[in-house]
Formats: structure tokens, C-alpha cells, sequence
């Protein structure tokens, strides 16, 4: 029976096997995961993409703690706490 070959979508070589799966395996887990075929070093780069954020998520994620710590301030009662947030 002959081994179907599949390359990476993104550098185009062919899925090889690694220590840990098989190349089968390697390219159904990186379709699940990232929705393409990828191989052991796209899908390496794919998930250290993945882990940064953008610059919008970045600003996202500090307004979003500076409103958290806001509120705590309000829920604790600081003095002036909606006063600070204005600033």
C-alpha cells in the first residue's frame, strides 16, 4: 500500500514524520489546529505567531487590566477612584 505524501502549505515541502507523530498525524493535527497542512517547522512558527499578540490585542488587553484594577479601586472604596480613571 503507498504512503500518501502531503506538503506544507505554507513552504510547500513534504510533512515528514518527527519523534513525536507521524506525518499523517502531523498534518491532521496542524489542519485542526491552524486549518492547513503545515510541517514541523511552519507549525512551530504558526504557534510562536499565535503566542504574540497583535498590536490591537496588546491595547486591548491593557485597557481591559487598567478597567479591572479600576474597579477594584472603586470596590474597595479608594478615594477618588473615578477621578483617577478621567486621567
Amino acid at each position: 500500500m503507498a504512503v500518501e505524501r502531503v506538503g506544507c502549505t505554507d513552504c510547500g515541502q513534504v510533512i515528514e514524520a518527527t519523534e513525536k507523530a507521524t506525518a499523517a498525524q502531523m498534518a491532521d493535527w496542524s489542519q485542526r489546529k491552524f486549518g492547513r497542512t503545515l510541517c514541523a517547522d511552519c507549525a512551530k512558527a504558526a504557534l510562536e505567531a499565535a503566542a504574540v499578540p497583535s498590536a490591537a490585542e496588546a491595547e486591548a488587553m491593557e485597557i481591559d487590566a487598567e478597567q479591572r484594577l479600576m474597579n477594584a479601586a472603586i470596590n474597595v472604596g479608594y478615594p477618588n477612584a473615578e477621578a483617577v480613571s478621567s486621567t
